[in-house]
């Protein structure tokens, strides 16, 4: 039996002066998790985001890094920040119900920290501290188990804190070669690649638009 995987992962990092809904090092490091989590399943089945445009974005460019279209993403506006426990346990016998019902092998969902909290609070009886583009990843031999909390369960850290470093910047008097340090560790991810990115976004002058964003994620040449 093919293992079941839920994902559960927080919105990236995000500044609240800035138009933009994720600093641009957040969007590359979304995007590359969406590498990581189609590697854990062969492929992402369902995704989920809150509608808050931080998480909403993280979920999209998840997507695209897993090989799917955005609009594979589905808004649950339950999924919110002020989600009371009620209103996730609900969702929580929703998510199940689709899981068992339609097949599935890994689902994926973006929230905030409160929403994470209280589901682990709520089924798993254990805590996490996950930071701004962390997730946690809970596998076992049936949903049953997941949605129960019998699952086992690891996190899929940030990326290489200095990544920031390369932000706060804005990239000027940064070596290419400095990127190798950036995501030491992390598996398939191409230096010179992750750098084309962050200058592609950089361009974006903090005028944020979506569909210049995908272009540059989803385009296998960057000029």
């Amino acid at each position: 039996m093919k293992q079941k995987i839920l994902t559960i992962g927080r919105h990236g990092a995000y500044d609240f002066t800035s138009s933009m809904p994720l600093l641009d090092y957040s969007m590359v490091e979304a995007f590359y998790r969406g590498k990581q989590l189609k590697s854990l399943s062969g492929g992402i089945n369902k995704i989920y985001s809150s509608p808050m445009p931080r998480a909403n974005i993280t979920a999209c460019l998840n997507a695209i890094g897993a090989g799917e279209d955005e609009s594979q993403v589905t808004v649950l506006n339950q999924l919110t920040e002020s989600a009371s426990q009620n209103t996730l346990r609900i969702v929580w016998e929703d998510l199940k119900n689709q899981c068992q019902s339609f097949g599935l092998n890994h689902l994926h969902l973006v929230t905030h920290l409160p929403v994470i909290d209280t589901l682990s609070y709520l089924f798993f009886k254990f805590s996490y501290f996950v930071a701004p583009g962390e997730c946690l990843v809970l596998e076992s031999e049936s949903w049953e188990n997941i949605f129960d909390g019998k699952v086992k369960v690891s996190k899929l850290p940030a990326f290489e804190p200095n990544i920031l470093s390369i932000y706060q910047s804005r990239l000027f008097g940064t070596k290419r070669k400095d990127i190798n340090k950036v995501f030491d560790g992390v598996k398939n991810i191409n230096p010179e690649e992750v750098f084309d990115y962050l200058e592609e976004i950089g361009k974006l002058n903090e005028q944020f638009d979506w569909q210049k964003v995908c272009t540059i994620f989803k385009s296998k040449t960057l000029k």
